[in-house]
């Protein structure tokens, strides 16, 4: 199994990186002959230790993702309102009557048409009928959190970019991806 030290030269003490193959379940070397890059031979070197990784908790992370899952600058999308039933079909017909008629018609015979087919479109109760269905408001609902949790996330964005000191483990906004990990 490969493993990466931080090696030590015992003749000149520069400090380097190398790869060292370690057989599962023993020790890995203390001293290795490599080749020096600053004496440009082949030395004894000897393993440094390991420094420990400071604490994540204790890091000062402030990642800046626009979007997404993982946003955290106030940029995310919220769902799509769910279209109104029958709709899309009105639109096309729609237009396939105005293609029918031909680019160079009269005006007054597309005007014509338009009246004919906003006969069939839907109406007001039909949207208000849409728009009280549990679906729609669920989503419009949805929208709403996110365009809350975008606008404080915005305003720490802000924040950073005035320079003052944000940490997204402290300043938390409600959306944000989960960084205890």
């Amino acid at each position: 199994m490969q493993r990466l030290f931080d090696w030590k030269c015992d003749t000149c003490g520069e400090r380097a990186e190398e790869l060292v193959d370690v057989p599962h379940g023993e020790k890995p070397p203390k001293q290795a002959p490599f080749v020096c890059g600053t004496c440009v031979a082949e030395t004894v070197h000897t393993r440094q230790l390991s420094m420990p990784a400071p604490y994540m908790g204790e890091r000062n992370l402030s990642p800046r993702v626009y979007g997404g899952q993982f946003d955290t600058m106030g940029a995310q999308q919220g769902p799509d309102a769910p279209a109104l039933p029958g709709e899309a079909e009105h639109m096309d017909h729609v237009a396939d009557k105005l293609a029918a008629l031909g680019e160079d018609a009269p005006h007054e015979e597309r005007a014509a048409v338009m009246r004919e087919t906003l006969q069939q479109a839907p109406n007001s109760d039909d949207y208000a009928a849409h728009f009280a269905t549990p679906e729609y408001q669920e989503t419009m609902a949805q929208r709403r959190q996110i365009q809350a949790s975008n606008k404080q996330k915005r305003a720490r964005a802000a924040a950073m970019l005035r320079g003052e000191n944000v940490n997204f483990r402290r300043d938390k906004a409600a959306g944000d991806p989960n960084m205890a990990a």
